[in-house]
């Protein structure tokens, strides 16, 4: 899959703009992190915990700005 080169957007930038970038998506699909059946926790050597879970969520919030919210649901798996 080729990478796609993201816009510079003022005042999304470091820490402060990683934050506001998943307030923003948090916000407009209300999400909830689940576990499903087969998903797998791990634990490294230096004590840090690696979890597969599924995001459920539902269109609240509108993006960009003149979207509308649509009320669809959506679901994602990470590992």
């Amino acid at each position: 899959m080729p990478l796609r080169r993201l816009r510079h957007r003022p005042g999304l930038a470091g820490h402060a703009g990683a934050g506001a970038h998943y307030r923003q998506w948090w916000t407009m699909f209300d999400v909830e992190v689940q576990r499903v059946a087969g998903q797998r926790t791990c634990w490294t050597e230096d004590d840090c915990c690696i979890s597969e879970a599924t995001r459920h969520g539902r269109h609240i919030g509108a993006f960009p700005a003149s979207s509308r919210r649509t009320g669809r649901s959506c679901s994602r798996s990470s590992s």
